[in-house]
């Protein structure tokens, strides 16, 4: 068998030009990669946040609860929410203690709300014009159940406030009478 002689002038490729085609396909790649990922946009980034934010405000509850006999704020005689079925506020209220901060009262997709955003849970004379006794409902962007117990553990404690809009909405569509 005959074999062919190489040309003077043709060699291999050295190892420092296959790092350097390595690191060159590496640079290009970190480039690209970002622009083909998909993008977390703001509104989910404002839901996790809110189902964050909810569930600080279970926490709460749960913590309320077990201080107090396994009952939730409107069911203890001596809260500030008990009785009241119109001031969701005061059940955050009575729960300041068990929640930390005022400011898991907003949701951040809550647009309405976040001009009123709470700072503290003073009241009396110390209340600052961030209490949440200063804003009231204005600034709480969650529901607060009076349905609660421990005895029913699938009865909803809090909630945001556009999931009930929408219920209530829906809800009034399909119970409509029909035609006769």
């Amino acid at each position: 068998m005959r074999t062919i002689p190489k040309p003077c002038g043709q060699r291999g490729v050295t190892l420092l030009e296959v790092v350097i085609l390595v690191l060159l396909f590496a640079i290009g790649v970190t480039f690209l990669l970002p622009a083909l990922t998909p993008r977390r946009n703001k509104t989910s980034a404002a839901r996790i946040k809110c189902a964050s934010n909810l569930k600080q405000i279970a926490l709460g509850y749960r913590v309320f609860a077990n201080d107090n006999d396994d009952k939730f704020p409107f069911l203890v005689t001596n809260s500030l929410a008990y009785g009241n079925v119109t001031q969701a506020w005061l059940h955050f209220q009575a729960m300041s203690n068990e929640c930390g901060s005022a400011k898991i009262l907003i949701c951040p997709a809550d647009r309405e709300r976040l001009n009123d955003i709470t700072a503290d849970f003073l009241t009396g004379p110390t209340a600052t014009a961030l209490s949440l006794a200063s804003k009231s409902n204005r600034a709480v962007s969650f529901t607060a159940s009076l349905d609660g117990d421990e005895k029913l553990p699938n009865v909803i404690l809090s909630s945001d406030r556009h999931l009930l809009t929408t219920i209530t909405t829906s809800t009034a569509a399909s119970s409509s009478p029909a035609p006769t």
